[in-house]
């Protein structure tokens, strides 16, 4: 269980961390023409925190379940 706190702490820590020191110009050099205008148009509209969010609520999800199903199985095993 702690494993699981400490990873997904490292996790969140991590995409925070580079989240905040990522720089947009980087990002349309390294893509192409196409994927660079995408990501041009999202930042200016805003829309990026947008997904982002989301991107980051699915993950919180995914976490949460995998850490429910681990506490159910090792309850099963225990009562074995």
């Amino acid at each position: 269980m702690k494993k699981w706190i400490l990873a997904f702490g490292c996790f969140i820590s991590t995409l925070m961390i580079g989240m905040a020191q990522e720089d947009t110009s980087k990002i349309y050099t390294k893509t192409f023409s196409g994927e660079g205008q995408v990501i041009k148009a999202l930042s200016n509209d805003g829309k990026i925190y947008i997904v982002i969010t989301v991107i980051a609520i699915i993950l919180i999800g995914l976490f949460l379940y995998l850490f429910r199903l681990e506490k159910k199985i090792t309850r099963l095993e225990n009562r074995q």
